[in-house]
Parts: structure tokens; sequence; C-alpha cells
């Protein structure tokens, strides 16, 4: 029988005085990902160090996805591995925030990948500003392609700090929670949840959260890598033709693991310092394990700036 697997942070002690409390937690809903997971993981642990923290909520799956996340837990303490009580993937992302202990809060979805250094892209701009969240670009790809859905829109052409929404009205209609990072304070303070709508459960709390914020930064990085699958039951799958800016299919990838080069780790028991020289697609400076001392990344979407 599954049992979850749930840690509180330890408490201060005489010999350790400070806060050991992760600084991002990442929320994870899976359900029947067997084929994705550990690339997912994979990407995600990659991003930080001690100050990471991944919770995972797995939506009653009928594969080995709960095998392969127990095993990954036990390998790796910063992972929590929780079994849904509930059903579906708003319930399972809203336990995963009520598990989550860290400063920030960033959700991924189970098939996805999220590029070398995005969060630390993320933290370092919240981090200087104070801003209640922060967005980052986003390409989607598949086996055969990568492609940009915002190549036609500007919002992510510069890096802005602290502005208010009316400052930036095109983002409300990017509703999708992974490409985002909200400070825990202010998403607990305006009660934001996901609702159980099928498809459309980002929909509510990302316009709430855009029209209820003070001040938002904008990350011109590529900050998350969407897996564009037939039979997806996301919100963002099936990207429509017309928005596709020209194919980049001259970039072939197997089918099972289909991620960009620029995404991918030495290892799957890779660290922030063993990722390798990206080779296309981002640019990026070295990451650390500490976000605190971290410099600031440039992963830029350049399929994206190719095709503008």
């Amino acid at each position: 029988m599954r049992q979850n697997r749930t840690r509180t942070p330890a408490p201060p002690t005489e010999e350790n005085p400070i806060d050991t409390a992760p600084l991002v937690s990442v929320v994870i809903p899976a359900r029947d990902v067997e084929p994705w997971i550990d690339e997912l993981l994979a990407s995600v642990l990659a991003q930080g160090g001690d100050e990471l923290q991944v919770v995972v909520v797995d939506d009653h799956s009928t594969d080995g996805t709960g095998e392969r996340l127990a095993e990954h837990a036990r390998r790796d303490g910063r992972i929590l591995h929780h079994v849904a009580d509930t059903t579906g993937a708003a319930a399972a992302r809203n336990t995963g925030v009520g598990l989550a202990t860290g400063r920030y809060l960033v959700f991924a979805d189970a098939d996805d990948l999220v590029p070398r250094g995005a969060y630390a892209a993320l933290v370092a701009t919240l981090e200087s500003s104070g801003s209640d969240f922060a967005i980052g670009d986003h390409l989607k790809f598949s086996p055969t392609s990568t492609w940009s859905p915002t190549a036609r829109w500007y919002p992510f052409d510069t890096h802005v700090v602290g502005a208010k929404p009316v400052d930036l009205p095109s983002l409300v209609s990017g509703r999708a929670a992974w490409n985002r990072m909200f400070r825990r304070s202010f998403w607990d303070d305006h009660s934001l949840a996901f609702p159980e709508i099928a498809r459309t459960d980002d929909i509510l709390p990302m316009t709430r959260a855009f029209t209820l914020a003070t001040a938002i930064d904008v990350v011109p990085d590529c900050v998350y890598l969407y897996r564009d699958r037939p039979g997806s039951t996301s919100m963002t799958a099936g990207t429509p033709p017309r928005s596709r800016p020209a194919s980049t299919s001259s970039r072939s990838w197997p089918a099972r693991a289909a991620w960009p080069r620029w995404a991918t780790p030495a290892s799957p028991s890779s660290t922030p310092d063993s990722f390798s020289t990206p080779t296309a697609g981002c640019t990026s400076a070295a990451t650390s394990r500490s976000w605190r001392r971290v410099r600031r990344p440039t992963l830029r979407c350049s399929v994206r700036s190719r095709s503008s």
C-alpha cells in the first residue's frame, strides 16, 4: 500500500539557528505520466540545491508513475511524494500548495521540462524587486520541432520590473500557471486556488493573480518547455497551426526523450553544476546551488527571435 511521504522542515536549533525552510517550492500534479516523469524531475531538481522543495501529488495513477515517484523520493530528500486523497488535477495542485513551505511558489506539469537556470532567473528578479510574481517566456516542442507561441507578441522582449497590470494588458491572455513564480505570501493573502474545471483550471487563479497584483516582473528568459503531445489533457495542448512560427523541424529528438539539447542534464543525477554548456536555443550563465548568490542567467527563446 502506498503511503504519503510528508517532510516537515527541521526547526532552528542552537547549533543551526537559520530557518531551513526552502526558498522555492515546485508543485507538480501527476497522473499516468510514467514515460515523462523522470525527465521532468531531472530538469526540476537541477534548478537548485537544498533551497528547493519539490511537491509531487500523485492523482491516483494507474501506470507506474507512483512507483517512479516513490523511488525518486527515496533517493532525493528534496522530493515530497504525496498520494492524493481526492481526484482531479486542480485538487492535486491545491493539495500540493498546502504542503509547500517555500517563500516562492511555482508550478510544473509532469510531462514537461524546465530549462537550466529558469528558476534562478525568476528568483533573482523577485528577490531584487519585491514584486508579487514574475512571468517568463516559454517554448513548445514535439519530437520533430520547436516553436514559440509568443512569437508575434512582444511582452518578453525586455526585463520589466514592478509593472502594474494596466501596463501589461496583453499578458492577461497568457493564463497557464507553469511559466510564472509567485511570492507565497501574495498567493495566501488572496486565497488563490484552482477550481476543478477540466482543461481550464488555470484560467481563474491566473487571471485573479494578474488583476490583484500590485507589481509584476517580466523576464525575457525561456523558463518553461511545454511538451506538445496528442491526447494531452492540458488546457494548452494542441497549438493552432496559425500561431506557430516557421518550423524548426531540422532538429529532431527521439520520440521518448524529445527534449531540446539545451535543457538536457548531463546525467539523471545531475546537480546544477553538472549541466553542459548549451549548444542551441538558449545561452546560460553558470548556475549555483544558492539562488541568493546566482548571477541572473540569460535563457532567451531564440526560436522566437528568429521568427519575429
